[in-house]
């Protein structure tokens, strides 16, 4: 691991839905399916419907063979193409619920990962609509009536359930994947493109690592805090800025289970703990990093910035000098 590509060279599924542009589908280009390629062809020249039409005969098909990852790459094709050819948001989302809520492990949490990140974009959208609404107006059953909270928890919710049999996401192989993974190192020499694709998944060497880092991206993002209470969670303990078992075993509490700070620093924690026995630390210091810097963010200490310094000190101690040590 060298100090570090990996920043920018760490997993990424393909997901592509997204409520608010029409990203190009980008797909690792070793994928041996022929079908694909026919079916990009047919979406550059915006033949969309027919694209469609030959995405879900891959979709069904792959149901019936029980090809997780195929049905998977299925649904975010059928998703892009719904929108295109002007399907409703919700009816797309509603679809790929039902089939989340269906499915096994492992394509349920990614569907459900999916569904988060595109409940997301969706508020995201309309946040300056959804901040006007009162409780009053809104509807279970029509997200164009939800108010932000609605929908923060309905992210919230699908975050939990794609990270759910922990236990059982903690023991996948993030290579399971397969051509499902993208690497932004893709464009180096083959003999370089293996050896960055083996330190990247060094630090997400499970389904639990990579589901719960897009979990990260949303919960510590500053804007979910729009509509929490005076009595929300902050981050005020001084063991959130902790080392090793210190920190991964300290019962953190707090009486709104969706405070978004609360949620970051437990799936540190989760992340942390599974970590603390590895061979080799790449994965254990690289979301400890992470952690640090978002506590020292967000936290409300007057000395943050020594106290981060001295957590930073203290972990370099404790480790060989590689390439870790030369990240701390």
């Amino acid at each position: 691991m060298s100090v570090r590509p990996l920043i920018a060279a760490v997993l990424a599924i393909a997901f592509f839905l997204s409520c608010t542009n029409q990203r190009k589908l980008s797909l690792d280009l070793r994928d041996p399916d022929p079908r694909w390629a026919r079916i990009d062809s047919l979406s550059d020249i915006g033949q969309y419907a027919t694209a469609l039409e030959l995405t879900d005969t891959i979709l069904h098909a792959s149901q019936a063979a029980a090809d997780w990852r195929t049905e998977f790459r299925a649904w975010m094709y059928r998703s892009r193409f719904q929108q295109n050819t002007g399907v409703e948001r919700k009816e797309i989302l509603q679809a790929m619920e039902y089939r989340a809520n269906s499915s096994d492990i492992p394509l349920s949490q990614l569907l459900h990962s999916v569904l988060a990140e595109s409940w997301w974009n969706y508020y995201q959208q309309d946040r300056w609509t959804i901040l006007e609404r009162t409780n009053t107006s809104s509807n279970l059953e029509d997200p164009n009536t939800w108010t932000q909270r609605q929908f923060m928890e309905k992210v919230i919710g699908e975050y939990r359930l794609s990270l759910e049999p922990a236990d059982s996401l903690k023991r996948i192989p993030v290579g399971e994947l397969g051509n499902l993974l993208v690497y932004e190192t893709s464009y180096l020499k083959s003999e370089d493109w293996e050896r960055e694709k083996s330190s990247a998944q060094a630090l997400r060497p499970t389904l639990f690592d990579l589901l719960a880092n897009r979990a990260l991206e949303v919960f510590t993002n500053s804007e979910t805090r729009i509509a929490e209470p005076s009595w929300r969670f902050k981050l005020d303990d001084p063991r959130s800025f902790a080392l090793f078992e210190d920190f991964a075993y300290t019962p953190f509490s707090h009486r709104d289970s969706t405070a978004w700070e609360f949620q970051a620093l437990r799936l540190y924690q989760q992340l942390e703990k599974l970590h603390l026995s590895d061979t080799k630390p790449d994965a254990l210091v690289d979301v400890t990093l992470a952690r640090l810097a978002y506590v020292r963010e967000h936290s409300t200490f007057a000395n943050k910035d020594s106290i981060h310094l001295h957590t930073l000190e203290v972990l370099r101690s404790r480790l060989p000098k590689n390439d870790c040590w030369s990240e701390v």
